[in-house]
């Protein structure tokens, strides 16, 4: 019913006739298209009812039949559709949504199959049995593999009809949709599926593997969108300010029969009986009798045939420019700090433009040119400075804004300058040397692209143990010795403790077998795991980074000694840990080490690569001195853990680099968004590899009385370790960790850990944003900047001119803009806290004050003191000239007292002088062209 679209790329369209068919025209469909046919109407409940039990078995098998097969059951089939009998009945729309293979299209299976014998029982008054040895799924196509098989939005081509306990009769629809992060699609696709999935479902079924982290509540949260850390707290309240009810359900691991064979056809004998029995629990509590729940739009239980408008409406406001388009966390971070660095350049120039055109009188344009491109380049400068992190392209298109800002402020400043031109007797004054006092002009009266983007940095939020670094580096006889350091960072709770105590197993039987020249055994049944603190369970365990205790002494092929450090992190996302703390460690952690680690579990999912290129970007800027030496970082490895497609890519380094080849591939038809994100990682790491771990066993991953005995694991991997870690520590793939182009001994890396920690600890770094609040700024930051725009353009329209306006007509001026300004802001899209769109309100008001007092300021610069004010205020009138002419000395002081308050009210500008000199200029003015005409006469 959502496909994307053939003419616009990244665009999804609504297939109506795919939707008519499900809940306008059709009461039975064989699979997830449209049925073509004739509709028979019918209003007998019953016949509709012996049909759908008749037919039910053949629609089911449609799924699998071949073409030909299907074209001759939708003729039999057309025979018994009931055109628009579905229509009046209460629908109940069930979605399941998520990452990408994670088995969505594989879990609706099974409510099919739960529903379609529901149906049965109920109509033949039976006692219900499912999920029994001899069952097959059929429905939802799905398969195995690494690439994505669901794109868009797909519903079930029948509504399942279910009698309630209160005996209703409810519409059952099934819905599938795309999997997010599958590596081809934007932010902005993934967001459209999975909020208009949310919109138009009863029930939305959010599917997470092995634990729920703190980027799924904070994707999940944008979705539906559109401290601790408040920035977690924040996540936590909106969620159940935005939904009525939410569950959760833990499913245990399917079996590897289901996993990692694509030979599984959907039998339910070869399911795994725990996850089986887990199913048939949890599928009743979700889709039985007394569970429905009908889909509610503004109060009232929704139909079928008013839902076929819900949808056109829903999905018309996904397709047209009504909607921000959401960012991907590296392009949102990316756009923050650009904007930050942009307002600054232009607050500096407005400053330096106000200073150069202080004064009264009228500069040339050379001299205002010359002043603009002196103030321009420093903030081209100043903006060129910021810190350079996402795709040159959003940092091209804000220097390209920045450059519009100034030349409209140049405009401003072209228009003040004009201001002060001054035309008539009193410009013949001003030649005569008399100063006039115009005051500041608007200068920087639009200040900035970006209203209120004022963002406060704080890093430095992790405390990091160095003072636990000199105990394991310098001891005497390490001192000397270059260092390699093994890092393994990652999502919390993946096993990157566990993964490091082979690391130890093997390092120390390979220092040992050096040492009495003997061959190389590890891993052997009697073996039992020490190391890294590790323990089963969904808590965090590793808080910061931790080194081992002792450098572990390798020697090279080349016969060089090295010092061989394991590094064990705090996994991301940790449901305690806000973004910055994440980042933190994972940058501090790439920075140190010659090998980092990312531990991934299933697959390499886009949003996996997104934050792994935030977190190295902010790596990079940590690094004070400028790299000549080649790329900022050595060796990055991809560990990816659970993985389940041994018959599309084998396990191991061969399997790893075939599928991190089609991860990594870009071309010219890829988002920008995503093609940067590769070429970003291939720019700053020297090697980048991946190798791929089978399951663990069960004994290992599900129970808690695992104690680290090799024997209890897996023989498939344990077998694919014995080969991962002699590939990644053996003497001849050492790496020790270079820094500008020179290796690094133990002592030397000290140093290099204090200033990396104190980069960190500083403000000098921005402060990363999490994915919700950096789209909830970038909207009303944007909101703001159009806002405050309005504003001043409206004032400007108002005060135009050479005449002083009244206190009072520049305060109604200012209210009525000012009024108009906070109804444009408030009417941005609200997503993220309130406390986001508080503060940018607060700032919005103060920065449109600061207007009002420059307002306030040039408005003043027009007022001029004595007689000259009344002369223009009368547009040099011969009878005024007569009257101040003729008037005595006493009388006069008293007219200009009388004049003055007349005429400031009306906002003309005065201009000192004595009465008599202005009396004389405007008789010689005024007398000279009759002399003239008297004289010619004369001749």
């Amino acid at each position: 019913i959502i496909a994307p679209s053939s003419t616009q790329p990244g665009k999804f369209r609504l297939n109506e006739s795919a939707l008519n068919s499900v809940l306008g025209h059709s009461a039975c469909a064989n699979k997830k298209v449209s049925l073509v046919g004739s509709c028979e109407q019918t209003d007998d409940f019953n016949a509709f009812r012996a049909f759908y039990t008749a037919c039910e078995c053949g629609c089911r098998a449609g799924c699998l039949a071949s073409p030909s097969t299907n074209i001759s059951m939708m003729g039999v089939l057309s025979r018994f559709c009931v055109g628009d009998f579905l229509r009046k009945f209460t629908v109940v729309i069930i979605s399941v949504a998520g990452a990408f293979r994670k088995g969505k299209s594989f879990l609706l299976n099974f409510f099919l199959e739960y529903l379609y014998n529901l149906h049965k029982s109920q109509q033949s008054d039976s006692s219900l049995e499912w999920l029994t040895d001899d069952c097959q799924l059929h429905g939802f196509h799905w398969r195995a593999g690494v690439k994505r098989d669901t794109v868009g939005i797909w519903l079930w081509g029948e509504p399942i009809m279910i009698e309630s306990v209160t005996g209703e009769m409810f519409a059952v629809l099934l819905m599938d949709t795309q999997g997010t992060f599958d590596n081809n699609s934007t932010y902005q696709q993934c967001m459209t599926v999975f909020a208009l999935s949310t919109i138009v479902s009863s029930v939305q079924i959010y599917n997470v593997v092995d634990n729920i982290q703190e980027d799924a509540l904070q994707h999940l949260s944008l979705f539906v969108e559109y401290e601790q850390p408040e920035e977690i707290k924040a996540v936590r309240e909106l969620l159940r300010e935005y939904f009525e009810d939410i569950q959760c359900y833990l499913l245990p691991h399917p079996g590897y029969k289901v996993a990692e064979r694509q030979s599984f056809r959907g039998h339910v004998k070869d399911l795994r009986p725990l996850f089986r029995e887990e199913l048939k629990k949890m599928v009743p509590n979700l889709l039985g009798p007394h569970n429905l729940k009908p889909k509610i739009v503004n109060g009232k239980t929704v139909t079928c045939r008013k839902m076929i408008q819900y949808f056109k409406e829903y999905a018309a406001s996904f397709d047209g420019e009504t909607l921000p388009q959401p960012q991907s966390i590296l392009n949102a971070n990316a756009k923050l700090i650009c904007i930050e660095a942009a307002h600054e350049a232009k607050v500096n120039y407005c400053r330096g433009m106000d200073r150069s055109t202080y004064g009264t009188r009228m500069m040339s344009e050379k001299k205002l040119l010359e002043a603009h491109i002196k103030h321009g380049i420093t903030a081209l400068n100043i903006y060129d400075k910021c810190p350079k992190i996402g795709s040159k392209e959003v940092r091209s298109l804000l220097l390209e804004k920045l450059q519009e800002d100034i030349n409209a402020e140049l405009e401003r400043y072209k228009r003040l300058n004009e201001a002060k031109r001054v035309t008539g007797c009193a410009s013949a004054m001003l030649a005569c040397g008399d100063s006039v006092f115009l005051g500041i002009g608007l200068g920087s009266a639009a200040s900035g692209a970006i209203a209120g983007a004022v963002l406060t940095l704080q890093a430095g939020v992790v405390s990091l143990g160095i003072v636990a670094i000199p105990i394991s580096l310098t001891t005497l006889f390490f001192i000397w010795a270059y260092v390699v350091i093994i890092s393994v960072a990652g999502a919390f709770r993946k096993g990157k403790s566990f993964l490091l105590n082979f690391f130890l197993e093997y390092l120390y039987n390979l220092h040992k077998s050096q040492q009495s020249d003997s061959s190389l055994e590890w891993l052997t049944d009697d073996c039992q795991l020490h190391g890294f603190h590790w323990r089963a369970g969904v808590k965090r365990d590793t808080v910061g980074i931790w080194l081992w205790g002792e450098p572990i002494m390798i020697e090279s092929v080349t016969g060089e000694m090295f010092a061989v450090l394991l590094m064990d992190t705090q996994g991301t996302f940790d449901n305690n840990s806000t973004y910055q703390q994440c980042m933190t460690v994972f940058a501090l952690s790439t920075i140190v080490s010659s090998v980092q680690i990312y531990n991934v579990v299933d697959n390499i999912q886009e949003d996996a690569l997104q934050h792994l290129s935030l977190f190295v970007e902010y790596g990079r800027m940590a690094m004070e001195q400028p790299h000549n030496f080649g790329k900022p970082f050595q060796q990055l490895v991809f560990c990816v853990r659970d993985f389940k497609n041994q018959e599309e890519y084998e396990f191991g380094e061969n399997g790893g680099t075939d599928f991190l080849d089609n991860i990594l591939q870009t071309n010219p038809e890829q988002p920008e968004e995503i093609k940067a994100v590769r070429e970003l990682l291939r720019e700053y790491f020297e090697d980048i590899q991946c190798y791929l771990l089978p399951h663990p066993g069960y004994k290992v991953a599900e129970r808690q009385s695992f104690r680290g005995h090799v024997k209890d694991l897996r023989p498939l991997f344990r077998e694919e370790l014995k080969k991962m870690v002699p590939n990644l520590l053996g003497p001849h793939n050492l790496k020790p960790k270079i820094v500008n182009g020179k290796t690094v001994t133990c002592r030397k890396m000290i140093q290099y850990f204090k200033e990396y920690a104190a980069s960190f600890d500083g403000e000098t770094l921005p402060q990363p944003q999490s994915i919700l609040n950096a789209n909830a700024k970038l909207i009303c930051i944007e909101a703001a900047h159009e806002a405050k725009v309005n504003y001043c353009r409206g004032m400007d329209r108002s005060t135009y001119g050479t005449r002083m306006m009244s206190e009072k007509k520049l305060l109604e001026a200012h209210i009525k803009h000012g009024i108009t300004a906070l109804n444009i802001y408030d009417k941005c899209p609200k997503i993220g806290s309130k406390e986001v769109r508080s503060l940018l309100l607060e700032k919005l008001q103060e920065d449109i004050n600061a207007e009002l007092e420059r307002y306030k300021r040039l408005n003043e610069a027009k007022r001029v003191t004595g007689c000259a004010s009344a002369m223009l205020a009368c547009g040099d009138s011969v009878f005024l000239g007569i009257g101040l002419g003729s008037a005595a000395s006493g009388a006069i002081a008293g007219a200009v007292l009388t004049l003055q308050a007349g005429v400031v009210s009306l906002g003309i500008v005065a201009i000192p002088i004595s009465l008599t000199t202005l009396f004389f200029i405007w008789a010689y003015v005024w007398t000279k062209p009759c002399f003239e005409k008297i004289t010619n006469k004369n001749k």
